[in-house]
C-alpha cells in the first residue's frame, strides 16, 4: 500500500472510531439517566408503600372496616356491618395504594429500559476495542511504510 492508502485508511478508521465512540457516550448516559429515574421512582414508591402501611395497616383496615363477627349459641359466623364506619381511602389490592403500584411499575420499565442501553453500550465497547486493534494496526503499516521510504 502507499502513503496515501495508508493515510486514507487510517483516517476512515478514526473517523468510525470517534462515531462509534460518540454513540457509546450518548448511550451511557441514556443508561445512567434510566438507572436515576428508575431508582427514584423505586424509593418514591417505597415511601408511599411505608406511608399506606403505616397509616392503614392490615390490622388496623380490618378492625376499622365496620364488620362485626357474631358467633351464636349454635356456634354459627355471621356478619354484621356497623352503621358508623369512617370512611377510607381507597386502598388496591394487597394494601397499597394505587399510587404505589403505578410508581412501582414505572421504576421496572425505568431499570429495564436502563439494563437495554447498557448492554448496548456494552457492545459498543467491543466494537471500540476492535476500531483500536485496527487503528494501532494501520498506524503501525503506516509506519513501516515510512520507514521503507526513507531508506536509501
Amino acid at each position: 500500500m502507499t502513503t496515501d492508502q495508508l493515510q486514507a485508511e487510517q483516517d476512515s478508521v478514526i473517523e468510525e472510531y470517534l462515531n462509534e465512540l460518540d454513540r457509546y457516550a450518548v448511550s451511557r448516559a441514556a443508561s445512567g439517566k434510566s438507572f436515576v429515574n428508575a431508582f427514584l421512582d423505586l424509593g418514591l414508591a417505597n415511601s408511599r408503600a411505608r406511608s399506606a402501611l403505616d397509616r392503614y395497616s392490615i390490622d388496623e383496615r380490618e378492625t376499622d372496616a365496620g364488620l362485626v363477627i357474631e358467633i351464636s349459641e349454635k356456634e354459627q359466623l355471621s356478619l354484621k356491618q356497623e352503621d358508623d364506619t369512617k370512611s377510607k381511602p381507597i386502598v388496591a389490592a394487597g394494601g397499597f395504594s394505587s399510587g404505589y403500584a403505578g410508581t412501582l411499575m414505572q421504576a421496572q420499565t425505568g431499570f429495564r429500559e436502563a439494563v437495554t442501553e447498557a448492554l448496548k453500550a456494552h457492545a459498543i465497547e467491543v466494537r471500540l476495542q476492535e476500531l483500536e486493534k485496527r487503528v494501532s494496526a494501520v498506524m503501525k503499516d503506516q509506519k513501516q511504510e515510512e520507514q521503507k521510504s526513507t531508506e536509501p
